[in-house]
This record gives structure tokens, sequence and C-alpha cells, in this order.
């Protein structure tokens, strides 16, 4: 009598008892399964994993079961591909970082079709080399392996920081987090300074983002209510950080009340100022736009946020991640860029910096309906770009005085017509149509020797 088969439930079971951590998600990316052992792992209980949708996304700054959902989810190609390895960057619930391999195997059905996909936690990637490794999933690791050792250094700030220009802001950063003291920033239209002041504002001890005041938007007489509104509120739960935006457009006055004002007051009620300016603030000063007084008290601590051409060893993790960045609610998930578009991004020059970047990567990833964007789907915008990079820059015109010129013309004239004549200056003067008095005048005057000149009644 041949052997029955075990019930589904006792298969389940098995699964569910194994140390080794396996989870499973269906067709929708939804998870279906999560078993003791990767609830081990991760130190999340599969009532708050069951029945979530998971993003491709790297997410350091979300609750235990936002970080667990976006880790775990499989790169999209496993959808087409059925199989890959890859590794996943995990925080656990003690807020420890954990690289760990990964198995994904998808089941389809007779037509292909993806019925589910099971993950499992491998001891070793060795153990499965021979499975295709997606080639967007290096740069997805690195992102998280980036992000996940900066979440315990920045309090879970999300800042992509590979370049040594960035590692020195990060540092600049840090030493603003818990103070009170008013700093800048500056650097061209683009780059982030409003992105890093709210970064600034965020701390263990104080965490009131900042106001934000335009002040080249904001008409004169609201800008002055604004900025007294904010000297005078002292209750507790008042914002305590305030951004000036173009505070280069801040008025003199303005600039004076705010050092008056805030000089002396004590830390419990001190307003703390952050300016943002489009140029060294030390220009500014030359030019007479910062007081010398706001100058030296703006600039405790200035930081320059860096331009993106600064930051090569940064600019595929920012694409990565704002690719990443929309992913959230999206049906079919992308997975990142391919070559020849890096290749592109790369060639451009940027001229609206880390913004125009962000907005490029957002309306390729809107025109793509597949999981790599390619060249095809790049915004018109961006195409124009390029058009303009191809322009070579005009050539510089130089200009001479008038008066110059003329003279060297005349020199020119006169001496191709003694050329002609072979030196006889009177048939010269009349192919010039000059007499030769006239003619011998206006060779004194381009410099030219004019001996054996003609009388006046000549």
């Amino acid at each position: 009598m041949p052997r029955s088969l075990r019930s589904q439930s006792g298969l389940v079971g098995w699964l569910q008892q194994s140390s080794r951590g396996v989870f499973a998600l269906d067709a929708r990316r939804r998870f279906r399964f999560f078993n003791s052992g990767i609830e081990k792992l991760t130190g999340c209980h599969p009532q708050d994993v069951l029945g979530k949708a998971a993003e491709y996304r790297t997410d350091t700054t979300g609750s235990l079961a936002e970080r667990v959902i976006s880790a775990l989810a499989p790169p999209p190609e496993v959808f087409a591909a059925g199989e890959c390895i890859t590794e996943v960057i995990l925080i656990d619930s003690s807020g420890h970082s954990h690289q760990l391999p990964v198995l994904f195997l998808s089941c389809q059905d007779e037509n292909g079709e993806v019925l589910s996909v099971f993950g499992f936690v491998l001891d070793h990637p060795l153990t499965a080399t021979d499975l295709p490794r997606p080639s967007t999933n290096q740069l997805h690791t690195e992102l998280a392996r980036l992000l996940a050792e900066q979440e315990s250094n920045l309090n879970s700030q999300q800042i992509i920081a590979s370049s040594p220009a960035m590692k020195r802001l990060l540092v600049q950063l840090k030493a603003v987090m818990d103070t009170r003291i008013p700093f800048c920033l500056h650097g061209p239209r683009g780059v982030g300074k409003q992105f890093f002041a709210r970064m600034a504002c965020r701390s263990r001890s104080h965490t009131f983002l900042p106001v934000m005041i335009d002040c080249q938007a904001t008409p004169r007489l609201e800008l002055k209510r604004i900025l007294t509104d904010q000297l005078n509120v002292e209750e507790a739960h008042s914002p305590q950080n305030c951004y000036l935006r173009h505070a280069e457009c801040l008025p003199a006055d303005f600039q004076a009340l705010l050092v008056n004002e805030l000089t002396n007051r004590p830390a419990e009620k001190q307003l703390r100022v952050i300016a943002g300016f489009n140029q060294p603030p030390h220009q500014l000063r030359e030019q007479e736009i910062l007081t010398d007084e706001f100058y030296l008290w703006i600039t405790h601590m200035v930081l320059e946020v860096p331009r993106i051409r600064e930051r090569n060893e940064d600019f595929e993790l920012l694409g990565q991640c704002f690719l990443e960045a929309e992913n959230r609610g999206r049906e079919v998930q992308l997975s990142g860029l391919d070559s020849k578009t890096w290749n592109l991004l790369k060639s451009y020059s940027w001229p609206g910096e880390v913004a125009e970047f962000q907005a490029v990567i957002q309306e390729a990833c809107r025109n793509c309906e597949t999981a790599l964007v390619k060249v095809e789907h790049l915004p018109y915008r961006f195409q124009s770009g390029m058009g303009r990079d191809a322009i070579p820059p005009a050539i510089p015109v130089s200009l001479r005085p008038l008066e110059e010129s003329l003279l060297e013309l005349e020199r020119t004239l006169i001496e191709q017509a003694l050329e002609v004549s072979s030196g006889n200056k009177a048939q010269a003067a009349e192919l010039l149509g000059l007499t030769r008095a006239r003619f011998y005048r206006r060779m004194e005057a381009v410099g030219l020797d004019a001996s054996d000149k003609a009388s006046p009644e000549n």
C-alpha cells in the first residue's frame, strides 16, 4: 500500500518551526508567510508583516515592521527571471544592521505567471553562486548599507554621503545639531540648502522643524511681521528654529533687528536663525549686501553645500535613492537604471544641481512601465538640456577703440598702395584718390616714413 503524503498543514508546520528564515509573498508582493526563524532574526512579529505589500525601496527611518518589509522586498526581476540571490541590509529591533544573503525563488503556473515568491535566508552566499544576481541590486544594497551606517550617527537621517565634500558637511551638521548658535549654509540654487537646514534641526534634544521664510518672495511688511512674531514668541511649544531662504535679500535694517534682539538672549529663549545664501557670505559682505554685524553674527558656523559635480561618489546612489522613493504605491516596482542611461546622465552638466537631477529621475520613473529605466524614458527637459550642452560656447568678441582700428586700416591701405606703385608716392596717392600733400600727412599720422614729401604748392 503506497505511503500517503503529509498534509499541507504539516509542511507549513515544518517551515514555520525551521530555524532558517523563510518567508513568502504572493503575486501582488504581499507577505503571506513569515516563519519563526525570520521572526527571531528580525525581532518583528508576523502579525505586523502579514498582508502588507513589499515595496522595493530603502527605508531605515520607519518602524521596525516598515524596515523589515522594505529590506525583504524581492528585486522586481524575480517576478520575471524566476530566481536570484541577493544581499539585503536589515536593521533589527535593537538597531543593529545585518547583511543577509537571501535566495528568492518564484513559483509559476503553466502559463509562466508568477503565483508566489519564496525567500530563504542563507548561511553564506556561496551556497548558490550559480544563480543570477540582478545587475541593479548591487546599487540597492550599497545604498541600504550606507544609510544603515549613518542611521545611528545622524539620528535616522537619510543623507547620501560617500564623497569627501559630503562627509565634511555631515561632520558640520552633527556639530550644529545640538547647539543653539545661529549658522548659515551657502551654495548655488538647487543643491539642497533647505533640506540640510531641516536635517540640522532634528536631534534628540529638540525636534522642532524650522519656520521657513523666503526673504526674496515675501513683501517687506509681511517679512517684518513674521520676524517680529518669531522674536516675540517665548512659549516652550513654539518653533525654536527659523530658516531664512535667500537671506542675501534680507534688508539691512532687518539684519540689525535680528542681531540686536538675539545677541544677549538667554539660551532657553533663543530663536536659532539659519541663513541660506546662494553665494559665500564673505563675498556678500564685500559687496556690502550683508552688514558687518550680521555677517559676524551669522557666520559662527559656515556650511558649504557641495555642487552635484563635487559629489561623483554620491551620484549613482542619489539616483537610486530618488528612483526607489518612486516605488511607494507603485504597482510595477522599479529596480534601477540601465548602463546607457547612467552614462548619459553622468555626461550632463546639471545646471539645476540636485533638484534638477531628482526631477529628471522622477519624471523618467513616471514614463517607465517596466522594472528598468532606459534612455527612452528620460523626459524632454533632459533632452533639451543635453542639446544645450552640445552647443559650443560663443567665441568672445574682442573690441578695440574705433580710432585705433581706423588708423590700423588706413595704414594697411597706404602700405598696399605703395606696394602696388613700387614705392612711387605720387601714384600711390592717385590710387587712393588723395592729393600728394594729404597723402603725406596721412602717412605721418599712421607712423609711416613721409620723407621726400611734396611742397604745399604741389
